[in-house]
């Protein structure tokens, strides 16, 4: 897979809510629609501290999925402030991580293709050198001009 292949990621089922050692704490946890690039995980933590607010992602298997302690009463904001989160960390990371490394992947490719036409005309160019004929020209050679 490419680097450049990206789909925003997004919160895909409500929270599963366990309660906590603590009364009138809850764990939310939440699966996302695939694994974060360690640049977006940056972004949304920045997100989330910009709300006061500390979530943690986990891994499992082809996704995260983010956990939050909350309360009852706040349960919502916290997840509202969890989507926006997300929503801003997938903008960020298309905007300053993707937009460079699609301009890399192209500039490699236009690179190669400039190498390869390159190659091509100077092959071109070799192959209108052909030897001498007359006297004094190098005997025919008996492998057909083949290595």
């Amino acid at each position: 897979m490419k680097s450049t292949e990206w789909a925003p990621l997004r919160r895909t089922a409500e929270p599963k809510v366990d309660p906590t050692k603590n009364d009138g704490l809850y764990q939310a946890i939440m699966p996302l629609s695939g694994v974060a690039p360690d640049e977006w995980v940056s972004n949304f933590n920045e997100g989330m501290k910009a709300n006061g607010l500390r979530a943690n992602l986990s891994h499992s298997g082809r996704r995260h999925n983010i956990s939050l302690t909350t309360t009852e009463d706040a349960i919502e904001r916290d997840v509202d402030a969890i989507d926006k989160a997300i929503e801003s960390a997938n903008r960020n990371y298309e905007t300053n991580h993707l937009e460079v490394l699609r301009a890399r992947e192209e500039r490699k490719a236009r690179e190669a293709q400039e190498r390869e036409d390159a190659l091509e005309r100077v092959r071109g160019i070799a192959a209108r050198l052909t030897p001498p004929a007359g006297p004094g020209a190098a005997p025919e050679d008996p492998t057909g001009g083949q290595w």
